[in-house]
């Protein structure tokens, strides 16, 4: 008689857990469903993190860029990079102008 209430009991606690797991997992899911942009770019963020001393390390190993991988004929590597910061402070001194109205 004891074995067989035993049985029953062991029989409700396994029904009660895989209740309890099924709740759970289902719960899980649909957070993950709704939450799921978030989680997956604080994963980029995270692996991002890791990867970066790698990937600094794969682009420390490679030769320096001596040439354009598209024709520009006349002007050299370091005269491209000139003229880049030549139109970034051009165009902070124009943010930095006061600008008129000749009509008022």
């Amino acid at each position: 008689m004891e074995s067989r209430t035993y049985l029953i009991l062991k029989y409700v606690v396994i029904g009660l857990l895989l209740l309890i797991s099924a709740i759970t997992w289902s719960h899980s899911i649909d957070r993950f469903i709704s939450e799921r942009d978030e989680l997956v770019l604080q994963f980029e963020q995270i692996f991002q993190t890791l990867s970066l001393p790698i990937r600094m390390a794969q682009l420390s190993l490679e030769e320096e860029i001596t040439e354009l991988p598209q024709p520009v004929y006349g002007v050299s590597l370091s005269e491209i990079g000139d003229t880049y910061l030549y139109r970034l402070e051009l165009l902070e001194a124009k943010e930095d102008l006061i600008e008129i109205d000749p009509w008022s």
